[in-house]
């Protein structure tokens, strides 16, 4: 089976664990001071004191807390004191103000700072270095400790981090236009974000900021998970092309962890010829027979038995939506390769007291490889979002019947065609009322709710080994998606904010329905998807609209019409 397209999206909040924090003292002498006379925070002394402080890999810095003494010796007064602290590794910063000394005498100052934000965007942990600049205000140029200086021993630095583990266990399953990734979360539960990118390039989150799904990161990196989940799908991918991903955790206030790698790449499509149908002709026996006679030739390189079906049109190839369904012979799966198919149409029981001359009929093959079934004289093709399949199309089947009239249990599939049109069944697939579609089980009707009520995969109209989802079936397809309709809806469908991607390859079409006897609606600004799924008098129908990005539910009457997809049992 082909594997096409992705996706998931839960934003929980996470727990914020506290890890501590690290304490360093200087301890190499005392810091001079550089004379300079007007200090600012872009001024540089000659001889600052170095300071490393060391926290467990992976932290993530909250804040930093200062405490130093400078001394003026006889020569020098306290209020001639300058200082202030920088934060020298990468991504950190300076403080944002000089501090000064008190009093107009010889002593020491002590210096006490508290939740400094100067280390809180390095990232990663680690060893965090620090710069103390001390100056003065008066005496000898350069850099000394006539005048006044720091005292040995008294400079420390804590820096307070919280600890965000990253996720384990990152795993990579490859498709054909999808990988699935799965990770087991750190003790703490905390969320996830996910970037990929083609090439092994790559930036760091920083810390305090959030990511938005499909921002990017400074340096590489497009996000497409961010959430409390174990697993996601990456859907959309080319066949054949490698993906590289880093995962992170992180918490309530944003921080991250350091990061988890993996890569991979999908699988290269398979290469398959599509079947050859040649030398169609065909024979008017109607006066004679009722009948009309279809000849054709059908090859294909590499499969045996493919699957025919037929196209009719009166109008000379302008459309082909002229009825066709009384045919038997070489028409439907499982037909042999060869010359001389033959297909045998009943026209005068399909079109008794009908004639033209205008008529064109197509043969179709399909060799049914990776994607698609045969169902009820149409081909469907399947999709596979996330670990879902479902048919690409709206179901088609039955006969159409005027919108004025209520389908019936009478063992004969009936649809509506909006506004009473075939060509837009064939476009757009054919509208049932809930009873309709899921064939009347348990005695159900459209006016009361089935006895006992439907449990399990529900068939209904679906072909054998598909099933109409339920309620809980299209919410793990929303799920799949982030819970935005935009990557279900067709590209062309919708509009803004509602404008469809379908890069998960569903196609959904913004179908409109049968409101009520003779009222046809919302073709082109809604898509109402049948669940076999009862709400009583009501059913569940999932809405998609043609401006939001997001999902309704609507417990609808039974007796209007909606569009039917099929899920995989």
């Amino acid at each position: 089976m082909k594997i096409t397209n992705l996706l998931c999206l839960y934003l929980l909040l996470s727990l914020k664990l506290f890890a501590g924090s690290v304490t360093a003292t200087y301890s190499a002498g005392d810091i001079p001071t550089t004379l300079n006379t007007s200090v600012t925070t872009g001024s540089r002394a000659l001889e600052p004191g170095l300071l490393t402080v060391t926290i467990p890999v992976g932290s993530v810095i909250t804040s930093v807390n200062v405490v130093y003494n400078m001394t003026a010796t006889s020569l020098g007064y306290m209020s001639e004191q300058r200082s202030f602290i920088r934060c020298t590794s990468t991504l950190g910063t300076d403080e944002s103000a000089v501090y000064s000394g008190g009093g107009n005498s010889s002593g020491t100052y002590a210096y006490n700072r508290t939740n400094l934000t100067i280390a809180n965007n390095v990232s990663g942990g680690g060893n965090i270095q620090f710069e103390l600049h001390a100056f003065r205000i008066y005496g000898a140029s350069g850099s000394n400790i006539t005048y006044n200086y720091v005292n040995n021993n008294s400079w420390q630095i804590t820096v307070n981090y919280d600890l965000v583990n990253p996720p384990t266990n990152l795993v990579t399953i490859a498709y054909t236009t999808q990988i699935r990734l799965s990770w087991t979360k750190n003790a703490a539960s905390n969320n996830v974000i996910i970037a990929y990118n083609t090439a092994n390039t790559f930036g760091t989150p920083i810390n305090g900021t959030s990511y938005p799904l499909y921002g990017t990161i400074t340096g590489g990196g497009t996000i497409i998970y961010s959430g409390s989940s174990a697993s996601c799908y990456h859907l959309g991918l080319n066949p054949g092309t490698p993906y590289y991903y880093q995962i992170w955790s992180v918490n309530a206030s944003n921080n991250y962890s350091s990061c988890v790698t993996g890569n991979t790449a999908t699988l290269t499509a398979v290469v398959n010829s599509i079947p050859v149908v040649s030398n169609v002709t065909f024979v008017n026996n109607i006066s004679a027979t009722g009948y009309v006679d279809i000849y054709y030739n059908v090859a294909d390189a590499e499969q045996s038995i493919v699957a025919i079906s037929i196209e009719v049109s009166n109008d000379g190839g302008t459309t082909y939506n002229f009825a066709c369904t009384q045919v038997t012979g070489d028409i439907g799966s499982g037909i042999s390769v060869g010359n001389g198919k033959h297909i045998i149409w009943n026209f005068s029981r399909e079109h008794g007291g009908e004639w033209g001359t205008n008529f064109k009929i197509k043969i179709i093959a399909d060799d049914l490889v990776g994607d698609q079934i045969y169902y009820a004289g149409q081909i469907y093709h399947t999709v596979t979002v996330g670990n879902q399949v479902f048919l690409k199309e709206n179901l088609n089947v039955g006969t159409r019947i005027n919108g004025s009239a209520d389908q019936t249990n009478n063992g004969v599939i009936e649809k509506y065609c909006y506004n009473d049109l075939e060509a837009n069944c064939t476009t757009y697939g054919g509208l049932y009322q809930w009873a309709e579609s899921v064939q009347y089980l348990n005695g159900t009707t459209n006016l009361a709710p089935a006895s006992p009520p439907l449990s399990g995969n529900i068939q209904g109209i679906c072909p054998s080994g598909w099933h109409i989802p339920t309620h809980a079936e299209y919410d793990t397809l929303r799920a799949t998606v982030n819970n935005t309709s935009n990557p279900l809806l067709s590209v062309g469908q919708g509009t803004g904010a509602g404008a469809g991607t379908n890069t998960s390859g569903f196609s959904a079409l913004l179908a409109g329905d049968r409101y009520i006897a003779t009222i046809f609606a919302n073709l082109g600004t809604s898509a109402d998807l049948r669940t076999s799924t009862e709400a009583d008098y009501y059913a569940w129908d999932l809405y998609i609209y043609y401006n939001t990005s997001g999902f309704g539910w609507y417990g609808n009457m039974k007796t209007e019409g909606f569009s039917v997809r099929c899920l995989k049992d």
